[in-house]
């Protein structure tokens, strides 16, 4: 999955402009077509007036799905009215990016509640130690990716997750031990993986 995703003023970042981000949008969009590659437009902003034209451009221009980091909103009544409002602007796939504070329950309710949000992104407190809980009380139903770097990508599997984002430098690499692994092929998939973390050091 390629995604793009938006510079934050918090971050340090220069904020692009609305033209910006769909022009990104369209390259990566151009980049994909025709490809296996599913490609994800990141949606997120501070301004709820930038939210809905990008998300209503990445749905006529063929995006498979949208991304979405969660607003600096403590409340989760007012986060999951928030999503509920970003799910509303498509119908395509909605991933729901957990950073900080964002509980399974709360994430629980989110598919429950809102038919696109199928797929999270998990960065929220200590994933590994949540994933196996989100599967079973989404029957399965919602993918679950890692974040993070996937530093700890075999463990991640062996519990559930489903799809990891690593940093794109040897994403092959990461590919390739995320093939081998769900071949049955383990012991090579450790072994591909650890050339990942010897490089990483």
């Amino acid at each position: 999955v390629a995604g793009i995703a938006w510079p934050q003023n918090a971050s340090g970042w220069t904020a692009l402009t609305e033209a910006e981000r769909i022009s990104g949008a369209e390259a990566m969009l151009a980049a994909g077509k025709g490809g296996k590659t599913k490609v994800l437009i990141g949606v997120q902003s501070p301004d709820w007036a930038m939210v809905q034209p990008l998300a209503r451009h990445a749905d006529q221009n063929g995006a498979d799905g949208i991304l979405c980091i969660p607003p600096d909103i403590a409340d989760e009544g007012e986060l999951l009215a928030y999503y509920k409002r970003v799910g509303a602007l498509t119908s395509r796939p909605l991933v729901i990016q957990a950073v900080g504070n964002v509980s399974v329950d709360l994430l629980v309710k989110m598919y429950e509640t809102i038919p696109t949000a199928r797929y999270v992104k998990d960065e929220a407190g200590e994933p590994l130690d949540d994933v196996e809980e989100l599967v079973r009380r989404t029957n399965g139903g919602m993918g679950i990716w890692s974040g993070r770097g996937v530093g700890t990508m075999i463990t991640e599997m062996e519990r559930g997750f489903t799809g990891h984002c690593p940093y794109v430098s040897l994403a092959d690499i990461y590919a390739e031990a995320y093939d081998l692994w769900h071949a049955g092929q383990k012991r090579e998939a450790y072994l591909r993986f650890g050339a990942i973390q010897a490089a990483n050091t």
